[in-house]
């Protein structure tokens, strides 16, 4: 009966995921490469506002940083969506932020902040260090993922 509001809501974050990849995905333009059009410039370039380091890293994700993201994202829908339907046949969680029995939208939300988070630490860590960032983010995001599909199966 929950099936297919768990698929919107799946879908609805992992489009909402994909924006924040996309963002990432598009680095800055190297500003020091053109020095000719910077001399011709009279005015220097606007200062980057503090923030955008927090969603644009200083290195730009590689192909494989990529593949981890979407791992990451893929995991967080996985487990959003297994939750859902855990909670619908009864069962109860044990996450003490959400608390005991949350609503959708409120297990939706903290999916969202807590990608937005795992994003900031990747981009924030230095780039030798992301694949193991955002891989083990998503180890336990998937292990979460696992568990709930075991607690659906023994139901």
């Amino acid at each position: 009966m929950m099936k297919f509001p768990c698929l919107i809501l799946a879908l609805v974050f992992l489009t909402l995921s994909l924006f924040v990849a996309v963002a990432i995905s598009r680095a800055e333009p190297d500003f020091t490469k053109d020095t000719a059009a910077w001399l011709a410039e009279p005015e220097p370039p606007l200062a980057k506002p503090w923030w955008n380091k927090l969603f644009v890293p200083a290195i730009p994700y590689d192909t494989t940083e990529k593949i981890l993201y979407g791992a990451l994202i893929a995991t967080n829908a996985a487990d959003l969506g297994t939750t859902v339907v855990a909670l619908d046949r009864g069962a109860v969680e044990v996450n003490p932020i959400v608390g005991a029995n949350p609503s959708t939208g409120t297990l939706l939300a903290v999916k969202v902040i807590g990608v937005t988070l795992v994003t900031i630490g990747a981009n924030l860590v230095d780039h030798t260090l992301r694949k193991i960032f955002l891989g083990g983010a998503s180890l336990v995001f998937g292990g979460a993922s696992l568990n709930n599909y075991n607690v659906l199966r023994d139901m």
